[in-house]
């Protein structure tokens, strides 16, 4: 199997959940090839479903600067 995903020794893999199935594959070194690699859709289809996305995931955090400004520099 590792000759088939072309690892070599010290490489990293990356372990994604599809469809109740761990799939592995070997770290891109390149984070745009990284990022290509991920099925199309995950985050939302039009550019308010990601942002929305986004929203949620920082609504979840705290952040040490106030709630009406998007970063500490405001």
């Amino acid at each position: 199997m590792a000759r088939e995903l072309g690892v070599l020794p010290g490489d990293k893999l990356v372990a994604r959940l599809e469809n109740d199935v761990i799939v592995l594959k070997r770290r891109p070194k390149d984070l745009i090839e990284f990022l290509d690699s991920f099925p199309p859709n995950v985050y939302g289809r039009t550019k308010e479903e990601i942002d929305a996305y986004i929203a949620e995931g920082r609504a979840d955090r705290e952040f040490p600067w106030s709630e009406a400004s998007e970063s500490p520099d405001e």
